[in-house]
């Protein structure tokens, strides 16, 4: 069984004010089968670390950079290069993940699903989230409550939180 946290009080507009009062926020912009900034597809682990120094943890092919902002999960294939990037639930809201200047989380998992189809991203749905064909998705692991973001949400209210984003291939997603 979970221990349910406090809320945090002192958002604001889904960022934290830091010691001086300034909210903090950090965004990472994805790009769609390709990566991030930090991380691309197919880079070599030598060519990461390089950047990045060496990762915090690892677990077999997945290595952990929770020293990034955010912290970033990346997956190597046989050869030794990037299969895939992911940007999990970090537990601060503040630091947010984008495509083309969409917020793609922490916002209800169906909002980021109706903006990005005005964008022209066609989703498909997933166990924990959304699949799109230009190679990342979108997920909930059920860690946030509406009502955790949005202080005007019921607390039971049951709508999904999008809380990570994940980079591949759309070979990789199934497309």
């Amino acid at each position: 069984m979970f221990k349910q946290l406090p809320r945090p009080r002192n958002r604001v507009r889904n960022s934290y004010r830091l010691p001086g009062g300034e909210a903090y926020r950090r965004v990472m912009e994805i790009q769609p089968g390709v990566g991030v900034d930090t991380a691309r597809l197919g880079e070599s682990r030598a060519a990461i670390e390089a950047r990045l120094g060496p990762p915090t943890s690892q677990r077999d092919a997945r290595v952990f950079y929770h020293q990034t902002d955010p912290a970033l999960h990346i997956d190597y294939d046989p050869a030794g290069n990037v299969e895939s990037v992911e940007i999990p639930y970090s537990g601060t809201p503040g630091r947010e993940v984008t495509l083309a200047g969409i917020p793609l989380t922490y916002r209800p998992i169906e909002d980021v699903v109706r903006e990005l189809a005005a964008a022209g991203y066609s989703g498909r749905r997933s166990d924990i989230g959304y699949d799109f064909a230009e190679g990342f998705s979108v997920f909930s692991m059920s860690s946030l409550q509406l009502s955790d973001i949005d202080p005007s949400a019921a607390d039971d209210d049951e709508r999904l939180v999008a809380e990570g984003v994940f980079v591949a291939s759309p070979a990789y997603l199934g497309f």
